[in-house]
């Protein structure tokens, strides 16, 4: 069913000889440039994410078909990543995730530090599930008016976005692939979350994203193969949520439930090395922090 296997002697090798094992696997595929991607943009799109650690990302990747593409840009196939969050003093955003409710919405600045291009996004659902996402060029400050007018469009109103205020910003690195039917993965890692008050990262930490117009792609068989599921993981509630623990945080107790043992593995493996193992990635723990 797919083109390239599994080869654990691969990860091996990696983790003995490279600085970098995780963006060597990146660089096994061929490169497809800013101008190609955009031409593969999917508008309406379903997204799913996945929690894993490094070396189940790697093994992802492993299997993954030969004819994947990764974005370089300048030689670099990872790019640096920041997002401001907006919500208002009662956190209307952040509490309609909690909730689960299908009018939710976030609205966000994305800073691209590689082009030092910079957006105002307003994201909402649509039917079925699908993502919803509008943007436009972002100068400094908050646009509550083309705010107010996206939400409307999509059946979000009335939301005093004159209100929104900056409450968190995420920074992350990320690379992506694109598949033979033209879907996306995105993997991000380093992720730090800061508020005006705190700063929280987990070291270890891969949230793969698959982005199609429905149906599931190569990489969501694979994972659910290995009986990694999706999650719920919105980067600005989850970030919130480790944030400011005393935030009603139900929806997401799987998902911190995770992020606490990939920590807890990673200081782990990050000890064993200390102590002169050689770093080599342990067959048995490939996707164990699915």
């Amino acid at each position: 069913m797919y083109a390239t296997k599994p080869t654990m002697d691969k990860f091996w090798r990696w983790d003995m000889l490279s600085p970098d094992p995780l963006i060597d696997a990146v660089e096994e595929f061929p490169a497809i440039d800013l101008a190609c991607l955009g031409a593969t943009s999917v508008g309406r799109r379903r997204d799913r994410k996945y929690i894993l650690n490094e070396s189940g990302a790697r093994s992802l990747m492993a299997e993954l078909p030969s004819t994947t593409m990764a974005l370089c840009v300048d030689g670099s196939r990872e790019f640096g990543y920041e997002s401001m969050y907006f919500d208002t003093g009662d956190l209307m955003c952040f509490n309609l995730a909690a909730k689960g409710r299908r009018r939710r919405f976030k609205v966000r600045t994305r800073h691209y530090l590689t082009t030092d291009e910079q957006w105002l996004e307003v994201k909402t659902r649509g039917p079925r599930g699908l993502t919803l996402k509008d943007r436009t060029r972002f100068d400094g400050s908050l646009d509550p008016q083309w705010v107010e007018m996206v939400l409307a469009t999509h059946g979000i109103s009335p939301v005093p976005a004159e209100n929104l205020v900056p409450t968190s910003d995420v920074s992350y690195t990320r690379s992506t692939l694109v598949l033979p039917d033209f879907s996306r993965v995105t993997i991000d890692r380093d992720l730090r979350w800061r508020s005006y008050e705190t700063t929280r990262e987990v070291p270890g930490l891969v949230i793969v994203e698959t982005k199609t117009s429905g149906g599931a792609n190569d990489a969501d068989h694979l994972l659910w193969n290995h009986g990694v599921r999706p999650c719920h993981m919105s980067k600005y509630a989850t970030g919130m949520a480790l944030l400011f623990p005393s935030l009603t945080t139900n929806r997401w107790k799987r998902t911190l439930a995770r992020l606490n043992a990939i920590q807890e593995n990673h200081e782990t493996e990050e000890n064993l090395d200390a102590d002169g193992r050689n770093g080599a990635v342990d067959p048995r723990r490939v996707y164990a922090c699915g």
